[in-house]
């Protein structure tokens, strides 16, 4: 181009002449250089653009000769339309699903992100940030994680997956997860991480919602469970109390028969108890170590009872001891549900069969393990049964024949002990469960032996401490009978004051955990320090999360669940006072 410019807006599309006509006359007035881009005036389909560019020279007559060119720039142009709405469709892609699209130039230390709308890291592509500021924004118990997996991609392999809480501006707080991939330079040393963050504080709040709803719904069904099981226990219990409280005619023979059924009825309620305990993994164990074939021998001496003739049983041990640490009533519980389970399995009859045997984790360094199998040769459990059978409640059994509560137990205790649960079967041809724990190495504590049966009756003196006057009352009406003297207290502050002025020797402080105004361990604490030498017994029909909060952990203490019975209690009570003293 080097003419008079005049003539060359003839050409331009009328929608752009207005415009090119004065960024022109701009770059004339100031002799400076002229540069646009519009599109030609055409007939047809399509568009074409060109970009225009120029410089002025001024005439000695005063005019302008302009020297420039020309260019085609449809393709150019296309091809950024076509940029544009791809940005803008993965903007509306990213915004509809709450995310977040980022960079990290991993050797600069640079993060980016983009088509952020996300306010729980308000930073954009011309905000860029360091990975200290992104961790700055890291909810702190969260913090160890995001570390450890963004280390881990670094280190090994291309993908990356976090999942962590940041802390807003306003201090709110949003869940974050994210997913990218790791490129790598000619040196295969990390150069930058791509991906996207994805804002899931709703839905994961829509899981909590159905995750309560859930659980609400379970504790329905175990109202309702327990409420059925309960009632028939009342019934028994406040039947056969009512008619010997009525007849003065009963003789010793139905007296006999009608307290051994309330007595029976309260251990059937007991049991109930422990399981929704077990079940809870809450209950507050005394883990010891014990020969796991001694116990399994004791627990299936009665299985005939149990189970019917027509299931034949058979027990094999090994012959040397498998030293385990567990609570023995829990792993008595997981024996007996497991064997009523089998014993249901097998309705017209069958073989049952439990065995331990010593077991390993396949390489040289793992620990040996003991292992029970409970095996029957009933109708099996197929695939869907069983990724759900240690679901509380969850039972295929008729309503009123089963609370769906025996293998989620044994699922808890076994847990609780430090164990695993495999499980093989076939339809039609059984079922074994098979329980490993670990074994206990032979320098630890042996169990201990057997002994003669030792009296639980003595003379000490015992500070009883129990904030309920009922059971207060049926303690110490059990301890007098075994000859202890029984100082009474009705709550902490009393107590501190007996333990104040009693001038004797107390020998035993038996104290309910959870009390008004002075709780158990804040109550031996208070005495400890007058009388330093005192034994306690805690007791409790909490579980062991109110037991935490107030100082009791696993039996460190001595400790007796309610409820209890007096022969329990007095047996708890001399085999603490006959125990050496500890430091404390």
């Amino acid at each position: 181009l080097e003419q008079d410019a005049s003539g060359i807006f003839e050409s331009i599309h009328p929608d752009d002449i207005e415009r090119v006509r004065a960024t022109f006359a701009e770059a004339a007035r100031t002799t400076s250089l002229w540069r646009d881009e519009f599109r030609l005036d055409r007939r047809g389909p399509g568009e074409i653009w060109v970009e225009g560019c120029a410089v002025p020279s001024r005439q000695p007559d005063g005019s302008i000769l302009w020297h420039g060119y020309f260019n085609d720039i449809t393709t150019r142009r296309q091809a950024d339309a076509a940029l544009r709405g791809s940005e803008r469709r993965l903007r509306l892609a990213l915004e509809a699903a709450g995310a977040i699209a980022f960079t990290w130039d991993v050797p600069r230390d640079v993060v980016t992100r983009y088509f952020s709308t996300e306010p729980a890291l308000p930073v954009t592509s011309q905000q860029p940030v360091t990975l200290d500021d992104v961790r700055a924004r890291v909810h702190p118990d969260d913090l160890d994680e995001f570390d450890a997996n963004l280390a881990a991609c670094l280190a090994s392999g291309s993908e990356y997956r976090n999942s962590y809480r940041v802390i807003r501006p306003d201090g709110t707080v949003a869940c974050l997860e994210e997913y990218g991939y790791l490129d790598r330079d000619d040196e295969g040393k990390p150069s930058g991480l791509t991906g996207m963050s994805i804002d899931v504080t709703e839905r994961k709040a829509l899981q909590t919602r159905f995750i309560q709803a859930q659980k609400m719904e379970a504790v329905g069904r175990l109202a309702g469970g327990v409420a059925h099981d309960f009632n028939n226990l009342l019934t028994i219990i406040n039947g056969y109390s009512e008619l010997l409280l009525m007849s003065e005619s009963l003789n010793e023979e139905r007296r006999r028969e009608s307290t051994a059924a309330i007595r029976e009825a309260g251990e059937r309620a007991s049991r109930l108890t422990r399981q929704l305990l077990a079940l809870g993994r809450k209950a507050v164990i005394e883990p010891r170590v014990l020969d796991l074939n001694a116990l399994v021998v004791e627990s299936t001496r009665l299985l005939g009872r149990l189970i019917g003739e027509d299931i034949a049983i058979e027990v094999r041990t090994t012959d040397v001891p498998l030293r385990v640490r567990a609570d023995a009533g829990q792993l008595e519980q997981v024996i007996m549900n497991l064997v009523l389970n089998a014993r249901d399995a097998m309705p017209t009859g069958g073989r049952l069969t439990i065995e331990t045997a010593a077991a390993e984790r396949g390489d040289d360094t793992a620990p040996r393990f003991a292992r029970l199998s409970v095996s029957d040769t009933g109708h099996g459990i197929d695939e869907e049964i069983r990724s759900r059978i240690f679901e509380p409640f969850f039972t295929t059994k008729e309503l009123g024949k089963g609370s769906g509560l025996g293998l989620a137990v044994v699922d808890g205790v076994v847990a609780q002990s430090g164990g695993t649960i495999d499980i093989e079967s076939r339809i039609g041809s059984g079922t074994t469960f098979r329980l490993s724990f670990p074994l206990v190495p032979n320098d630890e504590a042996r169990p201990a032996s057997s002994v003669a049966k030792r009296s639980e009756r003595g003379s000490e003196t015992i500070l009883l401490v129990e904030d309920e006057a009922s059971v207060r009352k049926i303690a110490r009406v059990a301890l007098e009978s075994q000859g202890y003297r029984v100082l009474e207290a009705s709550g902490g502050p009393a107590a501190v004051r007996m333990a104040e002025s009693y001038p004797g020797t107390i020998d035993l402080l038996i104290s309910d955990v959870v009390m008004p105004e002075i709780g158990g361990r804040q109550l031996l604490d208070a005495i400890r320090a007058r009388r330093p030498g005192i034994k306690v017994l805690f007791m409790s029909g909490y579980t062991d999360d109110a037991i935490l909060l107030h100082g009791v952990v696993e039996a460190t203490d001595a400790f007796l669940q309610k409820p209890f019975t007096p022969i329990r209690l007095a047996g708890k009570v001399r085999e603490l006072l006959d125990a050496p003293p500890t430091s404390h």
